[in-house]
């Protein structure tokens, strides 16, 4: 076949063009945040087989090498080892979740790295590139102070250059507080409150946890669409009082009302009736439930007792794949968000996520293992930057802003704030039975953009962004990534390029190909950056150096129509490639005389 290489490039081409002819037709008590209402005694308890599981022990495949741009991973180097410090829960009331760290983020490096990492006793270790990095693994508890003396020691004794954690988000304030006093880089991970990067923000602290206000942004999007009404219930304490503040803000912007004062319970209420009752009085459509903790199944059960469900619909965030079946096994049918579930995104990332957490843990991703190994991948990605400098002025200057593939998809650290701007997800939920825990079926995904809280003596960090609240329904949604900067192809061809389209000018079905006689001209116009030259038999169209030249054929929806027009396109205009056509059964001899003559 002549001009080869041209030709299948604007095949390229005109594949887009025919997607555009189709469219043409705080309080220790909550620290679980708002993502898992665990019960203490349930997370005290063994922690379910699928999590306990030892890695295997053969090797596993690295991630393909095309996926590695060489040039990312070319001249890192270090004199000395980058030592990382990754704290969270191994063993304490939320060690379930640090269970999702404790693999993911391994599983992380290995995919950002290309090769699993050596165990020596107390670190592993990667090679990236030239540069050694050793990650160094402890157990806080969530517990405040055990995090704090975990940090020093490895700040002082260790002498890590990074940090990463943790579960709760008081231990995080802790491990914040920490990094900002050493000068220590931290990537939290999979804490979830605002004021990580809100009140308590300092240069030092990063994430890629998502924060409440992407919770919010997310549910209000979805529920305001469904329901008028609303009145929501959260802890009385500043975890409850951030989730319900982002809420009231994002639901009361994409048209929704409050029609009562928000409740807040006490974060140990065991006891929820009188305040299932006040929601039930309210005449809400929906009720909003920012909670975390035990309490949440007694809420549950005052729920179910009182017929609140019956009467309204509820919007709490979905949780864990452990813990689920729990908590909403007398929801099935409902619909709400969830920061993460294995089966929602559909990338290259989360799939081998989701093949090497079987291969080597025998069990499925749970809701913060794409927090983990995101905060693997930005920790390579900054390394990569630097070029092995781990020094704190060089990690930040290539963390802020940095964007990145992980399993939700494009990351991007907003260099603000370091919010991490991220994919999230609506879901239907269909059953809390399936033994690989496909519970929900993706209804959308959403991109939250979210205000920035900084305290008002750094507010001048906030730049663009809108400050403190959400004033427009327009800065609800975070810019889409950016596009791939695509290089300049000069396309040249000896000869024009010769293209067949067929379809049904004046036959049976000719109200259909006028839809395609109209939209691909404009596609080609479109693609090619200016409208066609009429020549008669053909129109011509210029793509760089090179005429495409288009010869239109009518079929009248007529097989034996189809088949004499394109002999003649094929044999006497000798073209390259063929558009059409309206009738299936005019298309399959299209398709045989296609694949006849290549």
């Amino acid at each position: 076949m002549k001009r080869r290489w041209t030709v299948l490039t604007l095949f390229t081409l005109l594949l887009a063009l025919a997607l555009f002819v189709a469219a043409c037709g705080g309080n220790n008590a909550g620290d679980a945040e708002n993502v898992a209402p665990a019960d203490n005694a349930a997370n005290e308890t063994a922690a379910p087989a699928e999590e306990e599981t030892a890695p295997a022990e053969e090797e596993t495949a690295a991630p393909a090498e095309e996926e590695m741009a060489e040039e990312e991973m070319a001249g890192v180097a270090c004199e000395e080892p980058v030592k990382v410090g990754l704290i969270t829960d191994a063993t304490g009331a939320l060690a379930i979740y640090g269970a999702h760290i404790l693999r993911s983020f391994p599983l992380g490096l290995e995919y950002a790295t290309g090769a699993a990492g050596t165990d020596n006793g107390d670190y592993t270790s990667y090679m990236l590139d030239g540069c050694e990095i050793q990650v160094y693994i402890r157990d806080d508890q969530s517990n405040p102070e055990t995090t704090a003396t975990a940090g020093r020691e490895l700040i002082e004794e260790v002498g890590v250059s990074m940090l990463v954690g943790t579960v709760s988000s008081g231990a995080t304030a802790t491990l914040q507080e920490l990094a900002r006093e050493n000068q220590v880089p931290l990537i939290v991970a999979p804490a979830a409150a605002n004021d990580i990067t809100g009140v308590a923000f300092n240069e030092y602290t990063f994430r890629t946890s998502r924060n409440n206000y992407q919770d919010a942004v997310n549910i209000c999007e979805y529920f305001s669409d469904q329901y008028d009404t609303f009145v929501q219930i959260a802890p009385d304490y500043s975890f409850g009082y951030g989730g319900a503040t982002a809420f009231r803000d994002a639901c009361t912007l994409f048209g929704g009302e409050f029609v009562a004062d928000d409740i807040f319970a006490p974060a140990d209420t065991t006891e929820f009736t009188p305040y299932m009752e006040q929601i039930l009085e309210s005449g809400a459509e929906a009720y909003l439930v920012t909670w975390a903790g035990g309490g949440f199944v007694p809420m549950m059960q005052a729920a179910t007792e009182l017929g609140v469900n019956d009467e309204m619909a509820m919007a709490s965030a979905f949780v864990d794949n452990v813990v689920l079946p729990s908590f909403f096994a007398n929801a099935i049918g409902s619909t709400s968000g969830i920061l993460y579930h294995y089966t929602a995104p559909d990338n290259p990332v989360n799939d081998w996520l989701v093949e090497q957490t079987q291969a080597q843990f025998g069990t499925f991703p749970d809701l913060f293992d794409a927090d983990g190994m995101n905060a693997a991948i930005l920790l390579v990605e900054a390394l990569k930057a630097t070029g092995g400098d781990d020094s704190p002025d060089a990690l930040i200057a290539a963390m802020e802003g940095m964007e990145f593939e992980g399993p939700k998809g494009t990351i991007y650290i907003r260099p603000e704030d370091h919010v991490a701007i991220q994919d999230m997800y609506i879901v239907t939920l269909l059953n809390v039975t399936d033994p690989e825990f496909k519970y929900f079926e993706l209804v959308e995904t959403n991109r939250p953009n979210v205000p920035c809280l900084l305290p008002d003596e750094l507010a001048d960090r906030c730049g663009d962004l809108p400050v403190g609240t959400l004033s427009d329904i327009s800065q609800t949604e975070a810019p889409a990534p950016a596009a791939e900067e695509t290089a300049e192809t000069g396309l040249t061809c000896a000869e024009p390029v010769k293209i067949g389209l067929i379809t049904d000018e004046t036959g049976a079905l000719a109200i259909y190909g006028a839809h395609v006689l109209r939209g691909f001209p404009l596609g080609m116009e479109y693609a090619a950056g200016a409208a066609g030259t009429d020549n008669g038999d053909y129109t011509s169209y210029m793509v760089d150096g090179c005429e495409v030249q288009v010869f239109v054929r009518d079929d009248q929806s007529n097989p034996e129509n189809t088949a004499t027009a394109a002999r003649e396109l094929i044999e006497v205009e000798g073209v390259d490639l063929l558009v059409g056509t309206v009738s299936s059964g005019a298309t399959a001899t299209l398709q045989e005389l296609a694949r006849e003559n290549q």
